[in-house]
Formats: C-alpha cells, sequence, structure tokens
C-alpha cells in the first residue's frame, strides 16, 4: 500500500502544476435602483449584478461563475424551518441545500462549522456535488458576506465515516462540472469493492470521486481515507479538476495514496 504524505497543493490539474496569488474578492452593495442594500456579491470585470430575486441584471457588479443564482445556508445545528432561506431557518445537512441550488439553476451553499456525518441516501453515502452549484465552509452562521468566513478557525468537515448505511462512504465527496468545494476537511471515506455503484468503480476515490468532470477544489483537507485499488484522497478519470492550497494527510491507496 502507499500512504500519502502531508502535502499543501497550491494549484494542480489533471497534466501540470502551477503556482499563483489570487486576488481578494471585493464586495458592494447594490439594491433594484442600483444603491444600497444587496450584499456580497463579487466584483468582477464587466460590471453588472443578478439580483437573485428578481433575476434581473443591473450596472455595478458582476458575480461571474461562482456564485450565479440563488444562496442557500447549511447549519447542523439550526432549529428554524430548514428551508435554506436564511442561517436561521438553514438546511441541517448538506445535500439538501446542494439539491435545492441545483432546482434554482446554480448558486452558492454557505456551511457552518461542525461535522456533517448524517446518512446519505445514494449508494455510495456521498455527497454528490451538482452542475453550477458551489460550496463554501468555515463560516460560523451569521456572516453576511463571503469574505468573513474563515475555514482554517471554522473547521467544516464533511464525514463518511458511517454515511452509508452505517459503513463508511465509498467516497466521501463526488464532484461536477462547473462546481467549487471550498473550505472543508474530507475525511472516513473507504473505497473497497470489486463493482461498481451509480456508475463509480467501488475501489476508488474514498475522498472524492471525479469522473469526467471540470471541478475546483480550494482550501481544503482530505485526511484518513483510503482505497483499495487507486486515489485514497482523490481519483480523477477523463478530467480536469484545479485543486488549490489544499493539503493531503494520511490517506492511502494501492495506487496514489494522495490523488
Amino acid at each position: 500500500m502507499r500512504y500519502s504524505r502531508t502535502v499543501i497543493v497550491w494549484a494542480v490539474c489533471c497534466t501540470c502544476l502551477a503556482a499563483w496569488a489570487f486576488a481578494a474578492d471585493e464586495f458592494v452593495t447594490v439594491k433594484k435602483d442600483g444603491t444600497g442594500d444587496y450584499t456580497g456579491i463579487r466584483k468582477a470585470i464587466n460590471y453588472a449584478v443578478r439580483v437573485y430575486d428578481e433575476s434581473v441584471l443591473y450596472p455595478g457588479v458582476y458575480s461571474e461563475g461562482e456564485g450565479e443564482g440563488g444562496l442557500f445556508y447549511v447549519d447542523k445545528d439550526a432549529t428554524g424551518d430548514n428551508d435554506g432561506s436564511s442561517w436561521p431557518d438553514a438546511f441541517t445537512t448538506i445535500q439538501a441545500a446542494v439539491d435545492a441550488a441545483e432546482v434554482a439553476g446554480g448558486g452558492q451553499v454557505w456551511v457552518a462549522e461542525g461535522v456533517y456525518d448524517e446518512q446519505r441516501d445514494n449508494g455510495g453515502g456521498s455527497v454528490e456535488m451538482k452542475e453550477g452549484v458551489d460550496l463554501y465552509g468555515g463560516f460560523t452562521g451569521a456572516e453576511t458576506t463571503r469574505d468573513e468566513r474563515d475555514w482554517e478557525t471554522r473547521i467544516t468537515t464533511i464525514d463518511g465515516a458511517t454515511s452509508r448505511g452505517g459503513l463508511p462512504a465509498y467516497h466521501v465527496v463526488v464532484g461536477a462540472d462547473n462546481a467549487t468545494l471550498d473550505g472543508f476537511v474530507i475525511i472516513g471515506g473507504e473505497a473497497v469493492g470489486s463493482g461498481m455503484t451509480d456508475g463509480m468503480f467501488q475501489n476508488r476515490g474514498g475522498g472524492m470521486y471525479n469522473d469526467a468532470v471540470s471541478v475546483t477544489v480550494r482550501n481544503c483537507t482530505f485526511s484518513g481515507n483510503s482505497a483499495e485499488f487507486g486515489g485514497g484522497a482523490m481519483y480523477n478519470d477523463s478530467c480536469s479538476p484545479e485543486t488549490t492550497k489544499c493539503t493531503f494527510s494520511s490517506n492511502e491507496a494501492q495506487y496514489g495514496g494522495a490523488i
């Protein structure tokens, strides 16, 4: 078996390794007449803003790529309506928010700190990412802008140790096209088996399974995941994932303890 050492990856794709610096996000406030109130929209090149509840573009700020669509909240301790519309009314599971965002046509999912180890209603015991849905961890559960979060202090863990009917997940997270995973700790995946589940090899990608998708993974830690065959932390097949500022520690597999 090969074991992964602790590795910090600043920027990696399927075929290359490079490092670069990222500009800090800028935020403005906008409302329907172009002034005040709507917060947390990322400033970028084309200077327009998508107002979520109106589906109309306004001059000022453009949210390009990440964050288009609605905003959905997750807090495992929330006790409100649990419809994802606010921190008090947050969903209590990540998958519920991802599915709601997909139905809405995409958007951001903000996840409060804590360990998310719920049972998952699919064959792999996985959190299944969806195209156009970006997941961000590291929140306290009170923030109004994304730059207020701190994923290094507010640890947000997706745990697959018992998520498959009391057994370890084959893959803790399954990637998707045009989607982002940012600010999470991924643990407890155990890709063991000789067959396939939901179209994926059971023995590959204990932490994350990416098949023919272009997914972005940032500021994440993969630890304590394993695969009987390959990709203890992450398995990539026919894809071009972008992995930036991630740590791979104590994962194992026959081929590629980390990736």
